[in-house]
């Protein structure tokens, strides 16, 4: 399996999860992200205990980095609308109702495309639905991380062997970073850069 787009992400997490129903995700807006409300939808399905030990009332939207809800977004003096913020506000992703799909960086952008760190709103080569596919692997590993056996790898940055499959990477995370990565019978998830794999038997 490899992650496509948005529906591929969250169906990882649901496996994982052993929940296949979900609710209906609400009729996509044209002023927002099209993909925002299907990461909604599961959130919501997944309810506050999907982090569940040592992690009170974190959902998938919340349990590292921040995925907003379209009712709590509030536009800044530029118009700029946050989609995604880091667990330690180091940088913010957004957007503009008239260019939903086209992702703003400000903050000191941990990732590549040439470090960037904008004291202001530039455009970083990702998709909303890019974007939100980021959050939601990385909100789903932190979650799991509760529910399953973890193993620490010696050296971030290189994929272990038994984790052969490539998952899902991206061009503005840099070429260095390693992406995630699973095995072709996807009971492991190994997140490259962060040095962890998860583990179900």
């Amino acid at each position: 399996m490899q992650v496509l787009g948005v529906a591929d992400a969250l169906g990882l997490i649901l496996d994982w999860v052993g929940q296949k129903e979900v609710l209906p995700a609400s009729p996509p807006r044209p002023d927002l992200p099209a993909a925002l409300p299907s990461v909604i939808a599961v959130s919501d399905a997944l309810g506050p205990d999907f982090c569940s030990i040592g992690c009170h009332n974190n959902t998938l939207l919340n349990v590292q980095d921040r995925i907003w809800r379209p009712e709590d977004m509030r536009p800044d003096a530029k118009g700029v609308l946050p989609l995604i913020t880091e667990n330690q506000s180091v940088w913010q992703l957004g957007f503009v109702h008239s260019a939903p799909e086209q992702v703003l960086v400000k903050g000191d952008w941990l990732y590549g495309d040439d470090d960037l760190q904008p004291e202001d709103w530039c455009p970083l080569s990702m998709t909303s639905e890019d974007a939100l596919i980021l959050a939601v692997l990385i909100n789903g590993f932190f979650g799991l991380f509760t529910r399953f056996e973890t193993r620490e790898e010696p050296d971030f940055e290189i994929r272990p062997a038994d984790c052969p499959v490539l998952l899902w990477s991206h061009q503005a995370l840099g070429i260095e970073w390693p992406g995630f990565w699973t095995d072709s019978d996807r009971r492991r998830l190994h997140f490259g850069g962060f040095g962890q794999t998860l583990i179900r038997v």
